[in-house]
């Protein structure tokens, strides 16, 4: 797939789940087509002098890809991105879900970062709830109403550096020892109607105010 100009990998997996198998389960979300749904993995890894290299990026995007792929999704995977490429690419995605073949639609953003936005290999900011989240939402993105939408994220979200925590043996009676930073009201009616923000599920990779962690060989 050609898209912003750029070479984007899709990787496809077709085979059909037995329906009798979920229809026993009616508290979890049916997960009976085989591919899942799509899945966008965006690693920006330099940043054109703007800010620092993302050394060990590449071996998360390669752990991603091969992890959805085995989870049977059809995987779309594209690197160094700028933002209003990510934003297109994010629009891109919602556009093509499609309730009649999708069950699941998953968004891993991997890149530098501050507390509500992650940036682009331009290091221009594209804001998580406006950009990136809003899209997917059940007014923007009918099509997945009642569809589980998990976003990963791996960026920092500011500036802070936790020192990790004193262990303490299991059979001691003290707690934990912490070395802190270093630096619906309304009876449901009829017609239903369901949350605008439902069915997400948001995973960032530390704290607000605080870093991601990465490693420059192994990645995150």
């Amino acid at each position: 797939l050609r898209l912003l100009g750029k070479e984007i990998y899709l990787q496809f997996r077709h085979q059909v789940a037995p329906e009798e198998i979920w229809d026993r389960w009616i508290d979890l979300y049916k997960m009976r087509r085989w591919p899942r749904g799509l899945c966008i993995i965006i690693g920006n890894i330099v940043f054109n002098g703007l800010a620092e290299e993302r050394e060990g990026c590449l071996e998360d995007v390669k752990r991603m890809r091969g992890l959805f792929m085995a989870l049977h999704f059809n995987c779309v995977v594209a690197t160094n991105l700028k933002a209003a490429e990510m934003k297109k690419l994010l629009k891109w995605a919602a556009e093509q879900c499609d309730d009649s073949t999708d069950d699941c639609l998953v968004a891993v953003l991997m890149s530098h970062g501050e507390e509500n936005c992650i940036y682009g290999a331009d290091y221009e900011p594209l804001h998580l709830y406006y950009d990136v989240y809003e899209q997917f939402n059940n007014d923007n993105c009918p099509q997945l109403k009642g569809k589980p939408k998990l976003f990963f994220v791996q960026a920092c979200r500011g500036e802070n550096y936790s020192c990790g925590t004193t262990a303490v043996p299991k059979n001691s009676d003290s707690g934990s020892l912490s070395a802190g930073p270093c630096n619906a009201s309304q009876a449901s009616k009829i017609p239903e109607r369901r949350d605008t923000w439902s069915d997400m599920y948001i995973a960032y990779a530390t704290i607000p105010g605080y870093v991601a962690l990465r490693n420059a060989e192994s990645g995150s």
